[in-house]
């Protein structure tokens, strides 16, 4: 559990634009598995906490390991409840990319899938 905690430190955390309108929603909500692309490989799952807003809310994108060419976003999320705790007010993208194989190539697959998500 160390070790996923410590991996959830060093993720990027990023602001939304501050010229959006700020919109606030009272409710949390997940969404899973939410496609982004075409391959079977690009979804992600979304954790946004309750009391949000457009303005304010700061964004954690989970990167699972595996040097591009395996694991999944499954690998996080057991460490998405300890992250919501310790990051409370923010929300949680938890992504999958295309993996390099014979039919994808090494870059910028991965990173295109990143700035898409």
């Amino acid at each position: 559990m160390k070790y996923m905690i410590s991996v959830c430190l060093m993720l990027f955390m990023i602001s939304c634009d501050k010229k959006d309108k700020e919109i606030v929603v009272a409710e949390a909500k997940t969404q899973l598995n939410v496609s982004y692309g075409s391959n079977t490989h690009q979804t992600f799952d979304m954790y946004l906490p309750a009391n949000r807003s457009t303005a304010q809310t700061r964004v954690i994108i989970l990167i699972h390991g595996g040097g591009w060419t395996g694991g999944d976003k499954k690998d996080f999320t057991p460490a998405i409840a300890a992250v919501q705790q310790h990051l409370t007010g923010h929300a949680i993208v938890n992504m999958n990319y295309r993996l390099v194989d014979q039919n994808n190539k090494m870059l910028p697959n991965q990173t295109d899938d990143i700035h898409a998500v």
